[in-house]
């Protein structure tokens, strides 16, 4: 039984959702499987390799959604942030930049860094961190529910 939308409905709409996306994003995870190392000779500290996983245009949203976090009087201040990345161009890039071994989709604690944003350039080079894929089962995009944490930014 067919439902009462058009099955090309979700589909349709994806062009005027992608022509909000203003900014250019950095989608990044670090390679957990190498450790830090010390180079005793040169002082140097060796740092795992980061792994890109999207590099391209977004929408980022903070959401007026401020929270407090206070464990053992270290006091933090975290802003929610939705950032939607179209799903054609989130797929082409990992056809175009396949990382071999490595799981490409999004997860919990990837940070996203705001690259370029021309409307507001004040906003270039604030990070989050992803807490999750708010995506629907109609989309139009993909939906990272994330929190930038105001010490870090």
């Amino acid at each position: 039984m067919q439902g009462i939308f058009d099955p090309r409905w979700v589909y349709h709409h994806r062009d005027t959702v992608e022509s909000a996306a203003l900014a250019t994003i950095r989608i990044t995870r670090p390679n957990n499987e190498v450790e830090i190392e010390w180079e005793p000779d040169s002082g140097d500290v060796l740092m795992p390799e980061t792994y890109v996983l999207y590099e391209g245009t977004a929408r980022w949203q903070p959401k007026s959604q401020p929270t407090k976090r206070d464990f053992l009087q270290d006091t933090a201040n975290f802003q929610r942030v939705l950032v939607q990345v179209s799903i054609e161009k989130m797929e082409q890039y990992r056809k175009e930049h396949p990382i071999p071994g490595v799981d490409m989709l999004v997860r919990p604690n990837d940070r996203i860094e705001l690259v370029v944003n021309t409307p507001n350039t004040d906003s270039e080079g604030s990070a989050v961190y992803v807490w999750g894929n708010a995506t629907s089962s109609n989309p139009w995009h993909h939906t990272f529910k994330c929190q930038e944490n105001m010490k870090q930014a």
